[in-house]
């Protein structure tokens, strides 16, 4: 015989929280994105400098990532 744990139906509980943990997630996202929008809005100049050092640390993480594996060859 089957354990009869295979057999329970979620609780409402759960299903509760799991929809409100889903909607918490996409609030947070939308005030995320509306902070970034507003961050952008008010100060392009700034937005753009930070935007250039990311990219700038993303292709020096690339840059590494090569040299590491023509290292290996």
């Amino acid at each position: 015989m089957l354990p009869q744990e295979q057999f329970d139906l979620p609780k409402v509980t759960d299903t509760i929280t799991a929809v409100t943990l889903r909607l918490m997630q996409r609030v947070v996202g939308l005030l995320v994105l509306a902070l970034v929008l507003f961050w952008i809005i008010s100060s392009p100049e700034s937005a753009a400098a930070t935007v250039t050092a990311i990219l700038a640390i993303l292709v020096g993480f690339a840059e590494q990532i090569v040299e590491f594996f023509r290292a290996l060859v």
